[in-house]
């Protein structure tokens, strides 16, 4: 495959279609942005790590995660999901219930007054009902 593209491009550059062009040089840093460069570099590097100057307090929403409300279903997942099932059936799902009807992958209930439905583009949505 390789080879033959070459021939197409050698045939073409004969032709004066297409004009070779060696691969350009790499540029070079200049000794004055080197230098600006090298503190900066070297301005992270130390032996000793920072202390925080004062401990750091757990913040409230930290402490409070059993109270939290419980978080919906994981729409990233679904949607990586219908494309495995889309790519395996070799055919978009004709609505969200034929694709959960075929899937073996276990679809958490949709929040109360939500549905789960696959717009145009293939992308799982949570809508009001």
């Amino acid at each position: 495959m390789q080879r033959a593209l070459f021939r197409l491009r050698l045939r073409l550059v004969e032709k004066g279609v297409f004009r070779y062009r060696p691969q350009a040089a790499l540029p070079t840093l200049s000794a004055a942005a080197l230098a600006g460069a090298l503190p900066l570099m070297l301005a992270g590097c130390s032996k000793e790590p920072k202390q925080p100057s004062a401990p750091l307090a757990p913040s409230p929403a930290a402490t409070n995660v059993s109270e939290a409300a419980p978080a919906g279903p994981d729409l990233a997942e679904l949607n990586r999901q219908l494309r495995r099932w889309i790519v395996s059936n070799r055919r978009p799902p004709k609505s969200f219930e034929d694709f959960a009807a075929n899937t073996t992958y276990q679809i958490p209930p949709p929040p109360p007054g939500k549905k789960y439905v696959i717009d145009p583009k293939m992308h799982l949505l949570l809508v009001n009902r």
